[in-house]
C-alpha cells in the first residue's frame, strides 16, 4: 500500500497527482486494491471496495487494509451495497447480507421474503430492498426489515420489473428504482418514484439510465451522451445538466461528481458551473463521504481528495 508524504508527487495511472500529508487530511493513496477491483462506499473515513468474493476497507487508523470472505460479496457493487455505524449490507441471489466489520463479520443473512432483493436504502431504524419482478410482471416490492428489535417499518407492493441488480435509492418521500418495463402489464421501461407512504408509483422520465442518483433537489442519471436531471415536489420534465460522454456519476450531501475522460469533476447541486477536482485521465469509479471523494483508478489504486467547499 503506498502512503503519502508531505510534497511527494505520486503516479496514479500514468497521470501525475500531487499528494499533501497524511495529517492534513488531504490527497492521499489510500490503497492498490487491483485491476478487477470496484469501489462500494464510504462513510465517516472509511473507504469500501470489493474484489471477487471479498469485502475489503481502511481508514486513517488502520495501517493496511482489512478484508473479510463473505457468500454473496461477488454481487456487491455501488447499487446494492449500504453502510451505516454498525456495519454493511448489501443484496445478492436471494438473500440481504449484514456484517458487522468491527466485530469480525458477525450478522449474517437477513431474510427479505422475497425472491429477487436488489439494491439497499437505509434510514435510522430499517433496511430497505426492492424485489423486482424478473418475468415482468409489475408484482414487485419494497421489503422493510428492522435493523433492532421493536422498529418501526413499513414496505409496499411497487410496480417493479428487471433483472439483478437494478439501481435502487430512496429519499425522505419516495422510494426510486430503474425499471426495465413491461408489455404484459403495459408499464413503461425508465425511472420510477414511488411514495413511501401512499399512492401510485409515478414515471420520472422513459429513458436508458445509468448511475440513478438522487440529490438534495431532485433526481439524478446518466446517459451515453449527458447527465439528466429531474427536479422534484412535484416532479418536473428532464433536463440535461452536462453534455459530453460520462463515464461515471455520483450525487452526494449537495454535490454532483462525475468522471470524463480528463479527470473528474464537481458541481453544487442547483448550479450549472462544474470544475475540474482530480486531473487523472484513469479515473474509473467514484464514492463520498461527508469529508472526503474517494475514486479508482484505472491501475487498480484507490485515492482520496478532500471534498470541495
Amino acid at each position: 500500500m503506498l502512503r503519502a508524504t508531505p510534497a511527494v508527487t505520486i503516479v496514479l495511472a500514468g497521470a501525475l497527482v500531487v499528494a499533501c500529508s497524511d495529517r492534513s487530511g488531504g490527497d492521499k493513496v489510500l490503497a492498490r486494491a487491483g485491476r478487477d477491483a470496484h469501489l462500494l462506499g464510504a462513510f465517516k473515513g472509511r473507504v469500501y471496495w470489493g474484489r471477487g468474493a471479498t469485502v475489503r476497507w481502511i481508514d486513517d487508523g488502520l495501517a493496511e487494509p482489512q478484508s473479510i470472505d463473505a457468500a454473496g460479496a461477488d454481487w456487491a457493487s455501488r447499487d446494492n451495497f449500504a453502510m451505516d455505524d454498525g456495519g454493511v449490507y448489501f443484496s445478492h441471489h436471494n438473500k440481504l447480507t449484514y456484517l458487522a466489520l468491527d466485530r469480525g463479520g458477525s450478522g449474517g443473512w437477513m431474510d427479505p421474503a422475497g425472491d429477487h432483493p436488489t439494491g439497499v436504502a437505509l434510514d435510522d431504524q430499517c433496511v430497505y430492498t426492492l424485489d423486482v419482478d424478473v418475468e415482468d410482471g409489475g408484482r414487485g416490492a419494497i421489503i422493510a426489515l428492522p435493523k433492532f428489535q421493536g422498529a418501526s417499518c413499513s414496505g409496499r407492493e411497487a410496480p417493479a420489473n428487471g433483472r439483478q441488480p437494478v439501481p435502487f435509492r430512496m429519499d425522505a418521500e419516495h422510494f426510486y428504482w430503474v425499471d426495465t418495463g413491461s408489455r404484459r402489464v403495459q408499464q413503461a421501461a425508465g425511472i420510477k418514484a414511488l411514495p413511501r407512504g401512499s399512492g401510485p408509483a409515478v414515471l420520472i422520465a422513459q429513458e436508458d439510465a445509468r448511475d440513478l442518483q438522487v440529490g438534495e433537489q431532485g433526481v439524478y442519471w446518466r446517459t451515453r451522451t449527458a447527465i439528466r436531471f429531474a427536479a422534484r415536489s412535484p416532479f418536473r420534465a428532464p433536463s440535461t445538466l452536462v453534455d459530453g460522454e460520462i463515464q461515471d456519476l455520483l450525487v452526494h450531501r449537495g454535490g454532483v461528481f462525475y468522471v470524463t475522460g480528463d479527470g473528474v469533476h464537481g458541481l453544487k447541486e442547483g448550479t450549472r458551473q462544474p470544475r475540474r477536482i482530480v486531473n487523472n485521465a484513469g479515473v474509473r469509479e467514484l464514492v463520498a463521504d461527508d469529508r472526503f471523494l474517494y475514486w479508482l483508478t484505472s491501475g487498480g489504486e484507490i485515492a482520496r481528495t478532500r471534498r470541495p467547499d
